[in-house]
């Protein structure tokens, strides 16, 4: 195996269908095993690895140079030991030149140099870290695009992973490779403890997890069990993934931009530290003064520490971006919405401001302090109006995660009528369904069974919330099941389409909004300089008032 450094995989807690990473290498042990050939074992996949958990990677794990080497192995690579410790002789030299040039006293520089040790090595990390999400997501990319020709092709899941496996002979590819091979050998070895094309795929998933990627192979193992037209879904899933692929490149260039704003604004930050050092004279004591020492080491610390959280935060899975975040992280706003009551809500909050206003009355009587009255005055007005905005997000929140899981199930129900009526592909998609529609659904397949030939159920389905795309979408719907059309799977792929595209763009939305925090990090530099700046300005004040006084 030739020598590579790469980084292990670490996604996002809030990824439903995360993979799990074994604590030890050991534990592959506990799984079931076929023999299919003299020279290697088919790892029989026995967990659901899209309802795993991700591995948290202790940074005080990794100060452990055999854990390091042990994270770097799990991904399959060999690392030089000799070029990590050049790696950290590096890092010390320049550090402890640049605290000199910062005129930092030698218990200061010993103090900083032993804090970022810790970080040192998931700096290693990071390093690579990029490099190898990149690949993994271009390699992955290619896959579905193979795959889903292939199968366009010949509609046959073997024949397809046979044609796809061709692409990546490559060394540089070996992962994936292996992959594709143990997926090929589980499905001719014909032994499964369930679906073989689910325990053929998950594999892949183990690896290369991500929600296109379970799409894909559902829709595969799906049309391979029910046959069916598909060339129309594959069109749509093709479209979905180019969709995908350019927004995460435009992540890639935004995370990128992030990263260089970022070391500027701690670059300038240090600049003006500088101003602070080398243009008082050297005759005021101020950089030899302890309170200075100690600001400065604060504030290298501090931006060190901004750093390594910005590449850190921007170094979270490439395949998970898109990921959904869990229906539980919104359950409580979707309860509110969809079974609370808006006026008893509003209500409760004004008894609660009303007792706050009753107890603000009492204050000024009791204290006749104005300051304390207006304070609670303002908090009184606030719980008043706490009712109606607490409505106001919960209902924004609900309708957000309702409009970017609609257009997946609409993809869901598109595929499924390759088989089926509208309807019967209503009842089949409800249990794959985002969780945030089965309510809906359940109600909308009861409706449809009660009054077949209504319009009515298609235009209750969230009808409280008054969104003009799945109105128009559901009336699409209704049209198509109750007068029929020759081109039905013609207006569900331009509806799918439509949908999809919608998606795109709250994804990006989604996406720039999770950045944004990332993006105001830049200014923190920017204050930890000026506090540098103005405690050396109070220490010349100090001073020179000193002078005055003799």
């Amino acid at each position: 195996m030739k020598e590579v450094w790469e980084v292990p995989y670490i996604e996002d807690e809030s990824d439903d269908m995360e993979r799990d990473v074994f604590d030890d290498l050991e534990e592959e042990k506990h799984h079931k095993r076929k023999k299919t050939a003299p020279d290697r074992d088919i790892l029989t996949p026995t967990l659901n690895v899209r309802e795993k958990k991700a591995r948290k990677i202790s940074t005080f794990r990794l100060l452990n140079p055999k854990a390091l080497k042990t994270e770097i192995h799990r991904c399959g690579y060999e690392f030089s030991v000799g070029k990590y410790l050049k790696f950290l002789l590096m890092c010390y030299f320049a550090l402890i030149v640049f605290l000199f040039f910062f005129k930092l006293h030698l218990k200061f520089i010993i103090a900083i140099v032993l804090v970022v040790t810790v970080f040192l090595p998931s700096v290693f990390i990071f390093n690579f870290w990029n490099v190898h999400e990149q690949k993994k997501f271009e390699e992955i990319t290619s896959y579905m695009e193979q795959l889903l020709y292939s199968f366009k092709r010949q509609p046959k899941i073997l024949n397809a992973l046979q044609d796809t496996v061709l692409l990546f002979q490559d060394e540089e590819n070996q992962t994936l490779r292996i992959a594709i091979e143990k997926a090929i050998d589980h499905i001719k070895n014909g032994t499964a403890t369930r679906n073989i094309y689910e325990e053929a795929f998950a594999f892949i998933e183990e690896e290369y997890g991500c929600k296109r990627l379970y799409k894909i192979h559902n829709f595969l193992i799906k049309v391979e069990g029910n046959g069916g037209v598909c060339n129309n879904s594959i069109d749509i899933l093709l479209l979905d993934r180019n969709l995908w692929i350019d927004r995460i490149y435009d992540l890639i260039a935004l995370k990128q931009k992030i990263r260089v704003n970022v070391s500027g604004a701690i670059a300038l930050s240090f600049i003006i530290s500088c101003f602070a050092i080398y243009m008082i004279p050297s005759d005021f004591g101020v950089t030899d003064h302890i309170v200075s020492q100690v600001v400065t080491s604060i504030v290298v610390l501090l931006n060190f520490l901004i750093w390594y959280i910005v590449q850190k935060l921007l170094s979270h899975s490439l395949l998970a971006a898109d990921a959904d975040d869990p229906f539980s992280t919104i359950k409580r706003s979707y309860d509110l919405i969809m079974h609370g009551d808006r006026r008893s809500v509003i209500t409760k909050y004004r008894i609660m401001g009303i007792a706050f206003a009753a107890m603000t009355v009492a204050i000024y009587f009791l204290t006749k302090n104005t300051m304390v009255t207006v304070a609670m005055g303002v908090f009184t007005v606030l719980i008043l109006t706490q009712g109606g905005r607490k409505w106001k997000a919960c209902r924004k929140r609900v309708i957000k995660e309702v409009e970017k899981a609609f257009p997946e199930w609409l993809l869901m129900l598109a595929l499924q009528m390759q088989t089926d009526n509208l309807h019967v592909s209503i009842s089949k998609t409800i249990d794959d369904a985002p969780e945030i529609l089965k309510e809906e659904l359940i109600r909308l397949q009861d409706s449809i069974e009660k009054h077949p030939r209504d319009l009515e159920p298609f235009t209750n389905f969230f009808h409280d919330f008054y969104i003009s795309d799945i109105t128009s979408a559901m009336k699409m719907l209704y049209s198509m099941a109750e007068f029929g059309a020759e081109d039905a799977q013609e207006q569900i792929k331009t509806l799918v389409e439509r949908n999809t595209k919608m998606m795109d763009k709250a994804e990006k939305i989604r996406i720039d909004d999770e950045l944004a925090g990332i993006t105001f990090s830049m200014l923190l530099p920017m204050i930890t300089g000026a506090f540098k700046l103005v405690t050396d300005l109070g220490l010349v004040m100090l001073f020179v008032l000193s002078q005055l006084d003799i």
